[in-house]
């Protein structure tokens, strides 16, 4: 029953926003369930998968940059999953160079990849 009211609690700054926007002199109810719909299908799953590629080109970059030796172990790991597994591998990354991969993913990679979806989003609807 908390859990209910705490779900429901979430929803209601979303709702607001969407009221507060929604024009139904220049939308109809079908063009906002299309968009509704193509958002947590095709939106979500597309993010996901652009964030996550665009994640690990920009970590290979940032590690070819400031750790090239990182490289060293490509013979038992593949590149493409070398910045996931780093840990696993006993190799530690210097400081400023995990902060500059979490940087440029987090704070100008994933936002522009959601803006990016969400204007796709929006011309499909």
């Amino acid at each position: 029953k908390e859990n209910v009211r705490i779900v429901s609690l979430c929803a209601v700054a979303p709702l607001l926003t969407f009221f507060m926007v929604f024009d139904a002199a220049r939308c109809d109810v079908n063009s906002v369930v299309s968009t509704f719909y193509a958002s947590f299908t095709v939106g979500y799953a597309g993010a996901f998968v652009l964030e996550i590629l665009l994640t690990t080109a920009l970590r290979l970059v940032t590690f070819a940059i400031w750790e090239p030796d990182i490289f060293d172990l490509t013979p038992e790991v593949p590149t493409v999953i070398l910045p996931w597994v780093l840990r696993e591998s006993r190799y530690r990354p210097k400081r400023i160079t995990l902060f500059a991969a979490d940087f440029v993913t987090s704070c100008v990679a994933a936002p522009a990849v959601e803006e990016w979806v969400k204007l796709k989003i929006l011309q499909l609807g």
